[in-house]
């Protein structure tokens, strides 16, 4: 997928390359989800809301 390399950022842009800066690598907004994802459904002590 050609989409894919341009989102992770190993295909990038000449015409502005300060803007790929910004982009996170999948792992680390997998991780970003995650944490939004438990803190709408659990307490810290586990337990559901």
């Amino acid at each position: 997928m050609p989409g894919r390399k341009k989102a992770r950022g190993e295909e990038k842009s000449k015409d502005n390359p300060a803007a790929w800066q910004n982009i996170e690598s999948e792992e680390d907004l997998a991780l970003e989800f995650m944490d939004a994802l438990l803190d709408r459904c659990c307490r810290e002590d586990g337990k559901p809301v």
